[in-house]
């Protein structure tokens, strides 16, 4: 079916499953690209690293982290805030910001940020009333260290489906803080405004267009087959009821296929107005002339 890479995202710590070396070994073995959504716990403490992959001679997060690199697996790092209270409410866990920062530090120190293109990323999601002020900061300090930055507001399926209303920001201080982003990638260089014009503005600030309902399908853990992450209600079908390529070729994500921003189909109307994309393309070409 041509698949080339990987993601591997949702509720739960992926590191915390025993297998998943294992799975990530093979997917080397048939040269396809694992990418990995993680908050760093299991990186950041070496019990939890030591408990999870002792099997594999991995008792520690700095050797977690080797054998990562070793099988050109790119990490997206969860981080929402510098302030540890902030982030240690967002994800639910006190102590939580220390293993983080100690993971971010030996992914650095393994040269996961070295690479161009990096195999390093920085998640801010969602931004809420919560960090929504820093939001334009961690952009700009990530970029600045080679980190590859991912900023949105909250999805509306999972947890943010109950949420994204009551916590999303006033839309006018989402609309700035994109207009912020764009504006510092041209000042640096990053992009031209030629380019944000063809492209059109990402769902993700700044950093390149989504494109996975154009080229890939969301596959949970108990077979169903969704649109993508950002949606729970959309189902295509269930790879242990039809055969995964017919799924894929009647779906309306293979439909795109060649479509290179495909805005953010679940956001839009919910947690992205209609009009938000538009906006800020006119308040960048206002900054420009």
């Amino acid at each position: 079916m041509g698949l080339r890479s990987v993601k591997f995202l949702g509720k739960g710590e992926p590191f915390e499953n025993s297998r998943l070396i294992e799975f990530l070994r093979f997917l080397r073995s048939v040269d396809i690209i694992p990418l990995v959504f993680t908050k760093g716990t299991i990186f950041g403490n070496d019990k939890l690293a030591k408990k999870y992959n002792s099997h594999y001679g991995i008792n520690n997060g700095t050797q977690l982290i080797a054998e990562l690199k070793r099988l050109d697996v790119s990490i997206l790092l969860g981080f929402n805030s510098f302030d540890p209270a902030i982030q240690d409410k967002m994800v639910g866990k006190i102590g939580y910001t220390k293993e983080r920062n100690i993971a971010l530090l030996r992914l650095i120190e393994a040269g996961f940020n070295q690479n161009n293109l990096t195999r390093l990323g920085i998640i801010n999601t969602p931004i809420n009333s919560d960090n929504c002020d820093e939001a334009f900061f961690i952009y700009k300090w990530a970029r600045e260290r080679n980190m590859y930055p991912i900023s949105t507001t909250s999805m509306v399926s999972g947890c943010g489906a109950k949420t994204w209303k009551t916590k999303n920001p006033d839309i006018e201080k989402v609309i700035d803080l994109y207009v912020k982003i764009y504006k510092f990638n041209l000042e640096r260089g990053i992009q031209t405004l030629e380019q944000i014009t063809k492209d059109g503005i990402s769902a993700y600030a700044g950093s390149c267009p989504c494109n996975q309902v154009a080229c890939g399908m969301y596959v949970t853990l108990n077979g169903t087959i969704l649109r993508c992450p950002g949606d729970d209600v959309t189902i295509f079908g269930n790879i242990f009821e039809k055969n995964m390529e017919d799924i894929w070729l009647n779906s309306e994500n293979f439909q795109r296929a060649g479509t290179f921003n495909c805005g953010c189909p679940p956001k839009v109307g919910t947690s992205i107005p209609f009009f938000f994309f538009d906006e800020v393309m006119e308040r960048i070409k206002k900054l420009i002339f």
